[in-house]
């Protein structure tokens, strides 16, 4: 049994099962509060996920991606509004405003409930339900599959780190993986999945034709589920071009696979190969001065990097190490040396855009899609502490699951824009109980 336990495949299926299970731990509750209440925001903190939590249920009974035969049933995640903000009118009809592959991804979990006729219309609340549970049980399971493969790069760049371990339990439970990634059927659940299956690729140390291709694939995949992905698709493609040069037709071929048919789409539904839910519905504003954006994203009290994942300084830190000197990372230095700059590229933007803040999520949502690149270089920072060193590490990872656990259980993963300069949603709620005992 103990020879069984040593096999690294055994320990990633461990380490999805157990991160799986946290992530659903409160959803059955989740179901109850809204089955009782007649609401919805349990089991959907964000409106924003609608789009690919119903898509499934539209293509198994609609064979459609126009949203218009359900689109009414929809109103009630926009406060009964007749135009949704999550559904954009395109020339031919009514589409998701947001990239619609995390959906795709999803249906294999609605068939069999579907093909039962578990769920035969949405015109019901408990239907609805329904299709929320099945979305989040669909986002927890790619999130649990984000952490193991996260799990296998760090045990690639250092299996016997007295951190491999503490520093993967902070990437499921410490950082947005839990309170955003999990929760809901966010772009930002697969494009996660896809980027560590990305990068677990190229750090290999034998890499074939057909790897490429399939990394070519993935990075094609993720600009095809969010399109501001495309910074890190072009970075590692410049990485591939510069170290492995015979090879960048092969991967250039595969990013042609999903990039296609997205353009495609776009054509269909917005007018344009170029064209966006967001440029249909007027929505591309980079209005906020940057300062000021960028100091939010750091230090908001509710949604601030430094302020819920403190750890994550070390990998600002180590972009700037990575640089300076060549061994840092060992072999995987010239990767870390293209890929990193997605982290400064993607906080500069979204300090620029109208809703740095990500909405009423909590925590820095849109940098959960460059997480896993963040979370590497703090690993290969801090791998080789030892003893007495690792206990403010240990300290700090158990400050941020804190405010990740209290967010999920007790604020259903959100912090309201007039809340966020304040501590009102990192405040631990359970002491107001404990409180009002007294």
């Amino acid at each position: 049994m103990r020879e069984l336990i040593k096999k690294p495949f055994v320990k990633y299926v461990v380490v999805f099962l157990l991160t799986f299970s946290i992530y659903l731990i409160n959803t059955p509750q989740d179901f109850k509060k809204d089955i009782l209440k007649q609401t919805h925001s349990n089991l959907l903190p964000s409106a924003d996920a609608v789009p690919n939590t119903f898509l499934p249920f539209l293509l198994y009974n609609h064979n459609t991606f126009d949203f218009s035969p359900i689109a009414f049933h929809l109103r009630r995640f926009d406060s009964n509004k007749k135009i949704q903000y999550y559904i954009s009118k395109g020339e031919s009809g009514r589409y998701s405003s947001y990239p619609v592959l995390t959906g795709l991804f999803a249906y294999p979990f609605y068939i069999i409930p579907l093909a039962l006729n578990k769920i035969p219309t949405v015109t019901y609340h408990e239907n609805i339900l329904k299709i929320l549970l099945i979305g989040r049980v669909a986002a927890a399971f790619y999130s649990a599959v984000s952490v193991s493969l996260l799990y296998a790069i760090l045990r690639k760049i250092d299996r016997k780190s007295k951190l491999l371990y503490p520093i993967t339990t902070f990437f499921a439970l410490g950082t947005s993986m839990w309170t955003i990634s999990s929760r809901e059927l966010w772009t930002h659940t697969l494009v996660v999945t896809i980027l560590c299956t990305t990068i677990l690729l190229l750090i290999q140390t034998e890499l074939k034709v057909r790897s490429f291709f399939i990394i070519g694939l993935l990075c094609g995949l993720l600009i095809a589920t969010r399109q501001t992905t495309a910074i890190v698709s072009v970075l590692v493609g410049l990485y591939v071009l510069i170290k492995h040069k015979k090879y960048v037709i092969f991967y250039t071929l595969g990013a042609l696979i999903p990039t296609i048919p997205l353009l495609i789409y776009n054509k269909i539904a917005f007018g344009g190969i170029l064209s966006s839910g967001y440029e249909a519905r007027g929505d591309i504003k980079w209005t906020t001065p940057i300062l000021e954006g960028l100091a939010g994203q750091l230090f908001t009290p509710g949604k601030g990097i430094l302020i819920i994942s403190p750890l994550l300084l070390l990998s600002f830190y180590a972009i700037f190490r990575v640089y300076r000197d060549k061994y840092f990372g060992a072999e995987n230095n010239l990767l870390y040396r293209f890929i990193s700059p997605a982290v400064i590229i993607y906080i500069l933007m979204y300090s620029k855009w109208y809703g740095w803040d990500g909405g009423s999520s909590f925590g820095y949502r849109f940098m959960t899609d460059v997480l896993p690149i963040m979370v590497i270089l703090t690993y290969e920072t801090l791998k080789n502490l030892k003893g007495k060193k690792l206990i403010p590490i240990f300290l700090l990872i158990i400050y941020s699951a804190c405010l990740q656990a209290n967010a999920v259980f007790y604020l259903k993963s959100t912090c309201k824009p007039h809340e966020m300069e304040s501590t009102e949603c990192i405040y631990p709620r359970f002491l107001e109980k404990y409180q009002n005992r007294q």
